[in-house]
């Protein structure tokens, strides 16, 4: 597989990964029209693995505040005692 076959199929997987058709088949369509070789299992993870960080990584602030939020809400000890381990204990750390 060359690097052009490579990007191709990563751009055709990001602009398409949001239509309702099944994001392999975006993968297997142009390799079987333009006559290449199938790229393999491999590939096919790497692709859809880079497809769930970049909607990860775009959404972050998202799912941390609803996290939070959702934390804070049912678990309000909890969510006190977390607070307390992440900022004083490094801080102890810090002025021993």
């Amino acid at each position: 597989m060359t690097l052009l076959h490579v990007f191709v199929l990563a751009l055709i997987q990001g602009l398409t990964e949001f239509l309702p058709v099944s994001s392999s088949a975006h993968l297997i369509f142009p390799s079987q029209l333009l006559g290449w070789e199938d790229q393999g299992l491999a590939f096919d993870v790497a692709v859809h693995v880079g497809t769930l960080l970049a909607v990860v990584l775009y959404y972050l602030a998202d799912l941390v505040k609803i996290g939070t939020y959702t934390l804070r809400s049912l678990y309000p000890q909890l969510y006190v005692n977390l607070l307390r381990l992440l900022l004083i204990q490094p801080s102890s750390l810090v002025c021993y």
